[in-house]
């Protein structure tokens, strides 16, 4: 068993381009700049049981106004993200 707090940084730089969807007119470059950070909290619990491994982990994602300039269907990017996982492993 496994818990814990964590910090998600990210940064990066972007160019958008498009072009004009009636004219069909490249436009102009849009530099972007990424940087962004959350807080998440995870819970992991693991079994082995002799060649086999079962691992899974909860955890939850705080959410954050990045004052983007679109919307995204059906996904809200100030909420926060509640995330899972599981993994088996067998092996000797």
């Amino acid at each position: 068993m496994a818990a814990g707090l964590g910090w998600d940084k990210y940064t990066g730089d972007a160019v958008i381009q498009f072009r004009d969807p009636i004219t069909g007119v490249p436009q102009p470059d849009v530099p972007v700049e990424l940087n962004s950070s959350r807080v998440l909290g995870f819970l992991n619990a693991g079994m082995s049981l002799s060649v086999v491994r079962l691992t899974g982990e909860v955890g939850y994602q705080g959410g954050k106004d990045q004052n983007l300039s679109t919307d995204f269907e059906d996904f809200d990017t100030t909420k926060g993200k509640f995330f899972a996982g599981l993994g088996l492993r067998v092996g000797f």
